[in-house]
Parts: C-alpha cells; sequence; structure tokens
C-alpha cells in the first residue's frame, strides 16, 4: 500500500492527509467487520499517522454488536446468532491526549453469552432471533407479564451495544458513569475506565409507571433535561412521554393511547415541545404477539400505506402539560430523527429524519443478507416535515386534541442519503446548517459489484449544507454547491462523531462558533490491512488530518453509536 501524503492548507494551517490511489479489488472482504476479534481490556497505544490536535482531549467511547456466534468448548455447540440487531455488544473506549491515542474495549455481555452456551438457544425476548418452537409454547404463558430483564442480576446479561450516554444520575451517585442504551427499557452503567459492566437500570426506578418493555435508545437531551417515552403494551396501549433530569427527578408530560405500538428509535424536541412521531413499524395483537414469537420483527404486521405516520406534540412544560396538538403524514418508517426546532419566523415546528419507504430494511439486516453484500439503507432519504399552527397550550377540559396534516417540506435526493446523522451541539434543536452523517454514494461500485464480499453498510461520510436543501427550488441546479463526502474504496466508515475546538472566553463573548469549527472522530474498517482505523477530519474541509492505525490484522466490529467526552 502507498504511503498517504502529508499536504498543508496555507489559508489554515492544518495538514490534511492525502491518501494513496487506491483500485477496487474484488478480493477485499468487507464482510470482515461481522466477525469476532478479541477483546482489549487494558490500553493499547495506536499509531498516529499525520498530526492530531493539540487541543483534542478526552475519550470517544462506542458501542456495538461484535459476537455473532457463541462457541461452547465443552460440548462443541455453535450457537449463531442471525440479526446484527441481537449480536452481543462490546463497548469501546479511544483516549486522546497531547497527540496519542490509547484504545481498550471489553465485551458487554459475558454472563448472556454464558447462557447461550448453557442453553445453546438465545434466551428471552429478541430482537429478530428465532426461539425453539417448544420454548416459544411454554415460555409464553409464563413470561406474558414479566420484566425482560431482572435489574437486580448480573449486569452483563443484558447486550446494550446500541447508544453510549453521558450524564446520566440514575440514583444520583452515577453521574460520572456510562450509561448504555437499547430499545428496551433497561439500561446498563459501565465503568468509564474499565468499561466493565457495573449496574443494571429501568426508567421504573425513575416512575413505577415507567413499567413498559420498550423506550428509545436515543433520549433528547436539552441542558441538565431529559426527554424519552416509555411505551407500556398488551390489553391497553399507552406512551408515556417524560421528562428527566441529571438527579433522577422524572415527571410524565403526556400519556397516549391512541397510537398503535411501534418500534420507535429516536423522537424530536423543540424548545417548547416534544414530538414523538409514531411512523409504521406496528406490533400485532397490541405489541402480545412479540411474547409469542419471542422476538420483535416476527411480530411486526405487514406494511399498509393506508396506516399514516401520526406526530404527537406534546407541551415541554408541566404546568401546562399534555398533549396539544396531532399532525399526520404519508406512511414510512426511520431510526434517526436528524434535528428539529422551531421556525424563528412562524412558530411552526421543522422535523428532519432519516426516513425509509417502508420497515423491510429490517430483514435486510439478518447476518446472511449484509454477509452478502446487501445494502439495507439504499433506500434512506433525508425528510423535512413542517407542523403549521400548532396550539401552544393543550385543549381545555372538554375539548379535542386537534389533528392537523403535515406539510411534506421535501424529499432528498441520492446525493443526501444520510444516516447515523448528528449536528454541532449548540445548534441541536435550533435552526441549524450542517448534519453529518454516514453516506452512500450513488451508483457507486461498491453498490453494484457482486463480485464482492462487500458488506458495505456504507462507503463515505457527508457534510450536508441544509441551506441548499431549504433553498433547493429557487437556486439552479448547476450553482448548488456540493455538500462534502470523504470516502475511499477500501473503507467502510462508521458514524461520525463531531468534536468542536474549545474557545477562549474572548472567542465567546465574541461570536457564535460555527458548526464546522471542529474535527470529526471516525472509526473505519480498511479492508486492504484487515484492520480498523481512527480517522480524525476537519469538520470544515472534510479532508483528513491524522489517523490512529490498529495494527494489521486486528479490528473493529461495525459498531453502531459514539459519544465524546471531553471532560476526562
Amino acid at each position: 500500500m502507498q504511503a498517504p501524503v502529508i499536504l498543508k492548507d496555507v489559508n489554515t494551517e492544518i495538514d490534511f492527509v492525502q491518501p494513496a490511489t487506491i483500485t477496487l479489488k474484488s478480493e477485499w472482504d468487507f464482510s470482515l467487520g461481522f466477525t469476532y476479534s478479541h477483546e482489549h481490556r487494558e490500553p493499547m497505544e495506536l499509531e498516529v499517522t499525520g498530526k492530531i490536535p493539540s487541543w483534542l482531549c478526552g475519550v470517544l467511547y462506542r458501542t456495538g454488536p461484535a459476537i455473532y456466534d457463541v462457541w461452547d468448548q465443552e460440548t462443541g455447540k455453535e450457537t449463531s446468532i442471525t440479526h446484527m440487531f441481537d449480536g452481543l455488544a462490546r463497548h469501546h473506549r479511544f483516549e486522546i491526549k497531547d497527540g496519542a491515542v490509547f484504545y481498550r474495549s471489553r465485551d458487554g455481555a459475558d454472563a448472556l453469552e454464558e447462557q447461550i452456551k448453557k442453553l445453546s438457544r438465545y434466551p428471552g425476548v429478541t430482537f429478530a432471533q428465532r426461539p425453539d418452537p417448544c420454548e416459544r409454547i411454554w415460555r409464553s404463558f409464563f413470561t406474558l407479564f414479566e420484566p425482560a430483564y431482572n435489574v437486580s442480576g448480573d449486569p452483563s446479561e443484558l447486550s446494550a451495544g446500541v447508544t453510549p450516554v453521558l450524564g446520566h444520575s440514575w440514583d444520583g451517585r452515577t453521574e460520572s458513569r456510562v450509561t448504555m442504551l437499547t430499545d428496551v427499557n433497561v439500561a446498563q452503567v459501565v465503568d468509564p475506565e474499565t468499561l466493565e459492566p457495573e449496574a443494571l437500570f429501568s426508567y421504573a426506578n425513575l416512575l413505577p409507571d415507567l413499567k413498559g418493555p420498550l423506550s428509545a435508545s436515543h433520549s433528547c437531551r436539552d441542558g441538565n433535561d431529559w426527554y424519552n417515552y416509555n411505551l407500556d403494551i398488551g390489553v391497553g396501549v399507552t406512551y408515556r412521554v417524560f421528562r428527566y433530569d441529571n438527579t433522577g427527578k422524572a415527571e410524565i408530560l403526556a400519556s397516549i393511547t391512541d397510537a398503535p405500538p411501534a418500534h420507535i428509535h429516536s423522537l424530536f424536541l423543540t424548545e417548547h415541545f416534544v414530538v414523538l412521531a409514531v411512523w409504521q413499524c406496528d406490533l400485532a395483537l397490541n405489541g402480545l404477539a412479540v411474547l409469542w414469537h419471542r422476538n420483535m420483527f416476527d411480530a411486526l404486521k405487514p406494511w399498509d400505506e393506508s396506516r399514516k405516520t401520526i406526530f404527537y406534540v406534546i407541551s415541554r412544560w408541566v404546568r401546562w402539560g399534555g398533549l396539544v396538538a396531532k399532525f399526520t403524514s404519508p406512511p414510512f418508517y426511520a431510526f434517526h430523527a436528524i434535528n428539529s426546532y422551531e421556525d424563528p419566523v412562524d412558530g411552526s415546528i421543522i422535523l428532519d429524519v432519516s426516513a425509509y419507504p417502508d420497515h423491510s430494511l429490517l430483514g435486510n439486516l439478518f447476518m446472511d443478507n449484509v454477509k452478502n453484500g446487501f445494502n439495507p439503507i439504499k433506500e434512506v432519504r433525508w425528510r423535512r416535515f413542517r407542523l403549521a399552527g400548532v396550539p401552544r397550550e393543550p385543549p381545555r377540559d372538554g375539548e379535542l386534541v386537534m389533528t392537523f396534516e403535515a406539510e411534506t417540506v421535501f424529499v432528498g435526493d441520492l446525493d443526501t442519503r444520510i444516516e447515523l446523522p448528528s449536528v454541532a451541539p449548540h445548534v441541536q434543536w435550533k435552526p441549524y446548517r450542517f448534519a453529518y452523517g454516514t453516506h452512500l454514494q450513488p451508483s457507486h461500485p461498491s453498490q453494484d459489484n457482486d463480485t464482492l464480499k462487500n458488506a458495505k453498510l456504507t462507503d463515505s461520510i457527508i457534510k450536508i449544507d441544509t441551506s441548499v436543501l431549504t433553498d433547493r427550488e429557487s437556486i439552479p441546479a448547476s450553482e448548488k454547491p456540493p455538500h462534502l463526502v470523504w470516502r475511499a474504496d477500501h473503507l467502510v466508515p462508521g458514524e461520525p462523531v463531531l468534536v468542536l475546538r474549545p474557545r477562549s472566553e474572548e472567542e465567546k463573548d465574541r461570536c457564535t462558533q460555527s458548526e464546522d469549527d471542529g474535527v470529526l472522530l471516525v472509526v473505519a474498517l480498511d479492508a486492504i490491512r484487515s484492520s480498523s482505523c481512527l480517522f480524525v477530519l476537519d469538520a470544515r474541509s472534510m479532508l483528513e488530518i491524522g489517523r490512529a492505525e490498529f495494527p494489521d490484522g486486528h479490528h473493529i466490529p461495525f459498531d453502531v453509536h459514539g459519544a465524546w467526552d471531553g471532560r476526562r
């Protein structure tokens, strides 16, 4: 492999790494990201190329599935996990200081792995793992109203490999801990240094009414307040939208009983409102089908073009409290909200989301599909909705909550395809310009060449300028500035995490910080070296300025989400 070349931008005095010219090779195996690699419980120093900014000091936490095959050496039996969302979790920690990078990792579900070895099956309710038929028949009757997890048990009995969160204080004493969230109502608290699982926690520990089995992996945070929902299924379906703070105090803002039970991974927030979008991913039999099938995927209803998406708009303020309005739109499915805010001109609510035409991608995430190069995110599109005329207060007693039609402002093209999106922290829930995320470039060989063993979930990182999206009708196509994309044929990049440059008090007083005044941290699989690498990209230019490489042959299984802790 040709060595990268270091260039200097004379205007910014930032060194950029120019990657070598590389030709796509059919022997590259991108499915390596779905295979096991050993955990590293002790810190290992990575080799740095280029220059990591001196101000970049802190810890990048990441988590995701890592184990898909569980082998019992005593019996010789192997249990294969069949869906990406059921892979056993591994937590990752990159510590960056003085230009050096140290990495350590730890499997987060050791006790669950031992149970799988003992039983030769995945116990309990899963996302898509199909149980033994006899186990399904008998256990469904006995677990109908039991919680999915025992929060007082071994904390590694839960595979929590979706979203690392900082600043949670479940019991008033664990604010310094890192919390791993999933779409079930159980969180795993891990040690910030060793990543060892320490405790399990449920929202029911904050409020007994928050006892339902499902919540979003992505709580909406504003300062010290967090917003989420809890879904109770069964004879009566209830969404409880609630707020809690970093001391563990919680209160329910609204209870919704007229929505179908659905898989909802994220929600929206603005200055005055929480918006719960019940997009279509409905669970049959009021959710009780999950208990029969012992997994969520088989309990999903078929796609129904007549079932609209419902947006529930809820006041953030308890003194007003409750549901203020409902909006509907044509059906879609989504994992991730991009951002949301109130229009400063007319007060309408703007919702940006990475949307899919239906929920078929959940089936596309079975391991047989992704390992054979089937790309599940081809159909994702940026969609913007406008909710106009939202009342500021809920209706008075006896008055009905009004339902309006949401305006679809635009649906993005292939060039704005984005997943795992994020924005600068200081413009979250506010008008903003830039969004960052993973991307799949249109008409690229990695999507079409089926001679590649190319489970390329993504092939690039994109920086989208929303001002172009907003003014797209008035700007001639020939004059539209391109969105910036960073990519290389031999790389499979994961979610970018934006870290803004720390500023002096004088700078803070002088002006608002630009949304791209910082770097993006990206973990990517390198198919040439069969290893992984942490890339540092200049957020303004989307050029590489440095990287920290793992030894050849050492890779990180594809993870999901990350969080930056600049306090350490």
